[in-house]
């Protein structure tokens, strides 16, 4: 009596394939994923209103107003005040236009015309407007 193990048998045909069909995914696919993730990341916040871009740089700038005064002790007189540790260059909003500033020493103001740079509008187009505090 021999102790012969019998050879394992081979998958069938079909798992076969579905191996490497899945060892061919994880080896294109995966980086092909890795290297579109950003591009359909960056359409899909372009394709949102713009209205949240707005307020966010508006949002932003406020945080910047504030740290001014906290460090000063008032607001700045005009956003050219503002050093490059508040505010790296002129602020514009995400239309690239300047932003409105007022202040009255104990409150500010900023806002924005939105897109179309025109007072009123709509979504994108509309305008911002921020009052701290």
């Amino acid at each position: 009596m021999t102790d012969e193990t019998p050879p394992p048998e081979a998958p069938p045909a079909g798992k076969q394939w579905t191996v490497m069909a899945i060892i061919l995914f994880a080896v294109v696919g995966g980086p092909v994923f890795l290297l579109l993730l950003p591009l359909s990341l960056s359409l899909y916040v372009r394709s949102r209103d713009d209205k949240d871009l707005g307020e966010a740089y508006l949002t932003a700038l406020k945080g910047a107003i504030v740290q001014f005064h906290e460090r000063e002790g008032r607001f700045p007189e005009s956003l050219d005040g503002l050093t490059s540790d508040d505010w790296p260059g002129q602020p514009y909003d995400a239309w690239g236009k300047p932003i409105r500033y007022t202040t009255d020493g104990e409150t500010f103001t900023i806002s924005t015309l939105g897109r179309d740079g025109v007072e009123g509008g709509e979504g994108a187009d509309a305008d911002r407007v921020l009052r701290y505090p």
